[in-house]
């Protein structure tokens, strides 16, 4: 992949990111960690972050530990 589609790739990431976030959390934005999992359609997400957990469920992702 060239650095430009690369590039092209983030900012893809970055508007569905901001989009899709905006209507869960109502402008509280969330960890990019979180976006990114959401957006890329990760089904499970490892964290120990109270806060970054509780958004990545209400993303719809399933939280471990």
């Amino acid at each position: 992949m060239s650095a430009t589609e690369l590039i092209k790739q983030v900012a893809a990431l970055s508007q569905r990111e901001r989009l899709l976030f905006e209507q869960l959390f109502h402008g509280d934005r969330p960890p990019i960690h979180v976006a990114a999992a959401a957006a890329l359609g990760v089904k499970e997400f490892v964290t120990f972050d109270v806060r970054q957990g509780a958004m990545a469920k209400q993303a719809g992702l399933t939280v471990k530990p």
